[in-house]
């Protein structure tokens, strides 16, 4: 759901977004408020935890769309020889909210749908979090384009995001 005073969207525009995952009957939800806040839902009707400890980066879970060769390629690269565990679901929606609950500490994509980003992105936001491109830019202000892909690193806060960031272009 997309408030468009401009005419045209961007991420900043997102008024609503949810996800249900059908196999465990989990449903993350996040809402803008009239103030710019958001409100947020978690795995059975779950609060996120805004103030839950942030996961350390190099000994967590870091979750990437592995079916592109880029990614494997890259996220390999930037990684080896650390503890980090580079895993995909298949679901890049479900390991977004998985990164706004705490449970991973990013998500990486050389090229993520924006229809999939306006999830990611609500959520993320929600809980203080980090949705920024590959130049370190936050995506809030581009224009909203369902047919576009971008490349994106979230993260629960922007120190994390740049430093996955940081390792990225350090190949």
């Amino acid at each position: 759901l997309l408030d468009m005073p401009r005419g045209s969207a961007t991420f900043e525009d997102i008024a609503s977004t949810a996800i249900v995952d059908m196999r465990k009957g989990s449903m993350w939800s996040a809402h803008r408020t009239h103030r710019g806040y958001y409100r947020n839902l978690g795995p059975k009707g779950m609060p996120f935890a805004s103030q839950s400890p942030e996961p350390d980066w190099r000994q967590h879970i870091l979750f990437s769309d592995l079916s592109l060769d880029e990614n494997r390629r890259r996220l390999g690269s930037a990684f080896r020889g650390e503890k980090t565990q580079i895993r995909s679901t298949g679901c890049p929606l479900l390991e977004m909210a998985m990164v706004a609950s705490g449970v991973a500490s990013g998500y990486v994509s050389s090229r993520q749908s924006q229809e999939t980003l306006a999830f990611g992105y609500a959520a993320i936001k929600s809980v203080g979090g980090a949705v920024i491109d590959f130049d370190g830019h936050d995506i809030g202000t581009r224009e909203f384009d369902l047919y576009m892909r971008i490349p994106v690193v979230m993260a629960r806060s922007q120190e994390t995001a740049e430093r996955i960031l940081e390792r990225l272009h350090r190949q």
